[in-house]
Formats: structure tokens, sequence, C-alpha cells
């Protein structure tokens, strides 16, 4: 449910299965399979759904670090994967560590009246300290 939500393709994908060794195939609507075919921002709406599934079928609602969490992602993409994302923290607690490049206006108007905090963290010129914390 989180990867067709995450992408924009919405008439593309038919299947995701796991094999008893927890290898993922991705298979298209014609029962095709796709899994080496798919774009850096299909592969990470795959990671998050996989992760997802897990904490789900655990039972456990750990928090879910993500360091640059759009970072390959683009265009009407970006605006999905954010979204679901926002709609994931309400269940379960997420910290994401975005770039400014990620941080676009599109994803901060999303994020800006929806997430529960957001703290822009600014680090030296050789990035080893963190030199400000604001709000």
């Amino acid at each position: 449910r989180w990867f067709d939500a995450m992408i924009w393709k919405k008439n593309t994908f038919g299947e995701l299965l796991i094999n008893d060794s927890y290898e993922i195939a991705v298979y298209n609507m014609t029962k095709n399979e796709m899994t080496g075919s798919l774009s850096a921002t299909e592969y990470m709406a795959l990671a998050y759904s996989f992760t997802l599934a897990i904490h789900d079928a655990s039972g456990k609602n750990c928090p879910l670090v993500v360091d640059s969490p759009l970072g390959r992602v683009s265009d009407k993409n970006r605006s999905n994967m954010a979204t679901e994302l926002l709609k994931v923290s309400k269940q379960k607690q997420i910290i994401m560590l975005f770039t400014p490049d990620e941080y676009s206006d599109e994803v901060k108007a999303i994020y800006d009246t929806n997430a529960a905090s957001i703290r822009n963290i600014e680090l030296s010129d050789d990035e080893n300290e963190v030199e400000r914390i604001g709000g």
C-alpha cells in the first residue's frame, strides 16, 4: 500500500512478492518481473514500503530515522513520498534529516503546517560541529 501511494505510476505495477529467502520481486500489470529496471525513486519507495511492512508485522512501533529521505526523488514523486511519510508520522515517530535541496518549497509546504517539529541544524564549514539549531 505504501509503494503504490509513494509513486506516480498508477497503472504500471501489479504485485510485490517476497520469497522464503526474503528476496523481493516487483511485477508489472502483465505479470512480467521488472525488479531490475526500477528507477532510484522506485527503489526508495520499495525500501520504505518494506521497512514499514516489517514494523507492522513485528507489532513494534519503533521510531524510524531517515537520512536524506527524498534525496533521489524528484517531480511528483517527491510530493507523493513526502505526503505518505507525513501520514506514517501520525502513527510512528519519524526523524527525517533533509538536505537544503531536498527541503524544497514544495516539501516545505507539506511539512511546515503539518509536522510536529522542524529544526534547522547549521554545521560548521568543515561539517564537524553543529553551530546552531534553530526552530
